[in-house]
């Protein structure tokens, strides 16, 4: 992607707003919103958005934390750590960030008049349980949650998805298109976390590709991992536009 192709603005449209920026032609009636990983909204990330922008889609990205082209999940783990917009550790409850999300998607919606689909990866993953019953979020990707973290050695957090309880419920209550996505040999995002998502949200919803890898869509993509996504994009947008 060409900083060139790239809009850069604020939301809350102020100077203590965060930044975000957009890839894709504005006028799309399909908004995605794109949250990055731990590492950082890194040049694969947008190389990313590149493709969902060629499904048709105009991609927002959220600096959650760090500046653009960052790739590091050490700086990233202890950006979060200062910033506080994700719980890391502790189970059931809701991130700040999910706070703005909603927020955010509720502005999408306003200014399109289309309801977003948000794709949460990695530490992100969690946000899509706290926001998929919005009435201005159309659709959800999960990929690898891995919030909260755990030791490896550990069973405690196996299953839970980082969010509160009552959230998971309501996303799953809403019948909105979802997706889970995971590498079958993943340490970072456990087992246990794609059973979770299988029992609450429908075996049909789970995507495990086999591997090693952690990320199912930037560093380690895998091609039936992003089909997984395109599929759910028109089921969510098909019947829209």
């Amino acid at each position: 992607m060409d900083s060139n192709d790239r809009v850069e603005y604020r939301f809350p449209d102020s100077e203590s707003g965060r930044v975000v920026f957009r890839v894709g032609d504005p006028a799309s009636s399909r908004p995605v919103v794109l949250l990055h990983e731990l590492g950082g909204l890194s040049q694969p990330t947008l190389d990313y958005a590149d493709k969902l922008v060629a499904a048709r889609c105009v991609v927002h990205l959220p600096l959650i934390f760090g500046s653009i082209g960052q790739q590091s999940a050490s700086r990233g783990f202890a950006q979060v750590c200062w910033g506080r917009q994700l719980t890391l550790w502790l189970s059931n409850r809701r991130s700040k960030l999910a706070d703005w999300v909603g927020r955010f998607c509720d502005h999408i919606r306003d200014e399109s008049g289309h309801s977003a689909v948000v794709m949460g990866m990695c530490a992100t993953g969690g946000v899509v349980f706290s926001v998929l019953m919005n009435d201005s979020v159309g659709g959800g990707v999960a990929a690898q949650p891995s919030l909260p973290f755990r030791h490896p050695w550990s069973v405690h957090n196996t299953g839970t998805l980082g969010a509160t309880a009552e959230e998971v419920e309501a996303s799953a209550e809403s019948g909105k298109p979802f997706a889970a996505l995971r590498y079958q040999r993943d340490w970072i995002c456990p087992a246990g976390r794609i059973v979770q998502m299988a029992e609450t949200f429908g075996n049909e919803n789970v995507v495990e590709v086999s591997g090693k890898g952690h990320s199912t869509l930037v560093y380690e993509y895998h091609d039936q991992a992003h089909q997984r996504v395109l599929e759910l994009l028109d089921q969510v947008f098909d019947s829209t536009e």
